[in-house]
């Protein structure tokens, strides 16, 4: 985004006492956000009361899933209560915000959403309800997105696994309102903007759908029917695999190794499992999460007898998800241990690296659940897997196709994802100049 040119400012500016903040124009308003109106905490509810009809409540989940804009109301994010144990202290007006109370990560801190439904909506629990004085706040809803704002929060928050905001802290959080009719003219105007770059932003995100789409279906077709389209095929009596070049051959996992589960030591968070110089990396759930083919760094090491009370794991070595992520295989780069949520492969047969392209097409788990979120996966299940086996020389030649067309598939989605990266950078941009008054559009 190019620099704010004078007749995109206004005619004056003043200081705004803000740090955060700096200048602001000469009209506008600097206040505590407990000016805005009246705060409230949500309703606290358990699993008992909820139904399959009532009144929508919003918790805190929901509100970290929203697009900090409005609160999704789709019925796979609300849950009811029946009105019997509705609470007129939970109610969130139409225009009114909510803002949810915990986050597990820093950046998660100050999420909001602002409620632009006409619908009887509770706020549940772990969330804080602001009830504006004055109906409608989608300028404020623009202003809570920013990272400017969101960092008064960042800044005084405590926790450390998760961090909790209060309503002191939001109550004495600054903000800066222009005159109302401003308001409405400026949420309008970054409707039609982000609208416009929503849009663009759907559509890159349509291309790395099909971009990732491609990469799974020539997988799929590689390791199930070879490099060779001319080679005689015949039926492999398995659903997920379909024909198969006629030499090769259809095998349990378990006939290339036996499937083992790892193990932890326990209490799981005792400190004397764990020491920041320990030879071998813990590998936890969310580690193999964030990572891609292979397995480079976590964010944990073990002790040395933390170490010897798992199952340690070498560069090379594939193991496979059990739990969270589930089905996800990856190759450890690192020394490591791995827990029970996890199964491994001691006496594996073949090239690790075919193996992982099997799992990767996601086709083996058909029949067992719903692939990475139902999937229910042990080491007898995950033996009993039929996958199709090639020659060695084939492995060898299709794991290094597939690691070539891959890379290149990979390229095409990095440029897609930085084109993202940069929509959305630009969305934040032009938002945060607006909405401080640094740039002038009405």
């Amino acid at each position: 985004m190019g620099g704010i040119t004078m007749k995109q400012q206004y005619d004056s500016y003043k200081p705004s006492g803000i740090d955060w903040i700096g200048d602001i124009p000469s009209h506008w308003k600097a206040m505590p956000l407990k000016r805005q109106g009246t705060m409230n905490t949500g309703l606290t509810f358990t699993k008992a009361d909820l139904v399959e009809c009532g009144d929508a409540v919003v918790s805190y989940g929901q509100i970290h899933s929203s697009k900090n804009d409005q609160v999704n109301l789709t019925e796979d994010l609300v849950r009811y209560i029946p009105k019997s144990i509705s609470n007129v202290s939970a109610l969130v007006p139409q225009g009114s915000f909510i803002f949810a109370d915990t986050s597990e990560d820093l950046e998660g801190c100050g999420n909001a959403a602002y409620n632009n439904s006409d619908r009887v909506l509770y706020a549940g629990y772990h969330t804080i309800i602001l009830r504006r004085k004055n109906i409608g706040g989608k300028y404020l809803a623009y202003l809570f997105q920013t990272d400017t704002w969101r960092s008064q929060i960042r800044s005084r928050v405590s926790g450390v696994k998760v961090y909790s905001v209060t309503q002191a802290i939001l109550a004495t959080t600054s903000i800066i309102l222009p005159p109302l009719a401003e308001q409405e003219a400026i949420a309008a105007w970054l409707d039609e903007k982000c609208q416009e770059i929503d849009a663009a932003i759907a559509k890159v995100d349509r291309e790395i759908e099909l971009i990732d789409e491609l990469k799974q279906s020539e997988i799929s077709r590689v390791v199930t029917r070879g490099l060779n389209p001319d080679a005689p095929l015949r039926p492999s009596g398995i659903d997920w695999i379909g024909d198969i070049p006629s030499h090769w051959k259809c095998i349990k996992i378990k006939h290339l190794s036996p499937v083992l589960r790892g193990a932890s030591p326990r209490p799981i968070d005792d400190p004397k499992y764990f020491d920041e110089n320990g030879e071998f990396s813990w590998v936890r759930i969310a580690d193999v999460t964030a990572s891609e083919r292979y397995l480079e760094i976590t964010s944990q090491r073990l002790s040395t007898l933390g170490a010897s009370l798992s199952v340690k794991r070498y560069p090379g070595d594939l193991f496979l998800s059990i739990a969270g992520t589930v089905g996800k295989p990856i190759i450890t780069r690192i020394k490591c241990c791995i827990h029970d949520g996890f199964v491994w492969f001691p006496l594996l047969k073949i090239n690790p690296e075919y193996l992982y392209y099997v799992f990767m097409t996601g086709q083996p788990y058909r029949g067992l659940g719903k692939f990475g979120t139902q999937l229910n996966l042990n080491t007898d299940t995950v033996g009993n897997i039929f996958i199709p086996l090639p020659p060695s020389s084939e492995i060898e030649l299709i794991v290094r196709f597939l690691d070539k067309k891959c890379a290149e598939i990979d390229e095409l989605k990095a440029k897609l994802t930085k084109k993202r990266e940069t929509l959305t950078e630009l969305r934040q941009s032009i938002i945060s100049e607006v909405v401080t008054g640094k740039r002038k559009v009405i």
